[in-house]
């Protein structure tokens, strides 16, 4: 029986509610890798230091905002972005420039602006 592939992924916004929830169920996924995690608020500390999840996961070092460049995103299979509107907005494109599928958790491409 073949093992289906690993897909390695990013969380952008780690520290609030929907990425710590993200991040959970990533950690208990077969087929997911948490491979980057970007939140201001956690920068220079270790996913296990905040969140109980596995070893894997829980050794990833998270980086700040400002990292969040092509070159951060560069090898991943997808970017969730679990930030305000407004920073989805302008990290999307990024992502995808860099060859990640990007699942955005804000409104910013869903809602328009008069909603």
């Amino acid at each position: 029986m073949n093992k289906a592939p690993v897909s390695t992924v990013a969380i952008l916004g780690i520290s609030g509610y929907s990425g710590i929830e993200l991040a959970r169920i990533v950690a208990g996924h077969p087929q997911l890798a948490l491979a980057l995690a970007i939140s201001d608020k956690w920068a220079g500390t270790t996913l296990a230091d905040h969140l109980p999840i596995g070893a894997a996961g829980g050794a990833v070092v998270v980086r700040a905002q400002k990292e969040a460049r092509a070159a951060a995103f560069a090898g991943l299979d997808v970017v969730f972005l679990c930030t305000p509107a407004e920073a989805s907005i302008a990290l999307a494109p990024v992502a995808l420039e860099a060859g990640a599928r990007v699942v955005d958790l804000s409104g910013a491409f869903r809602l328009s602006a008069n909603e």
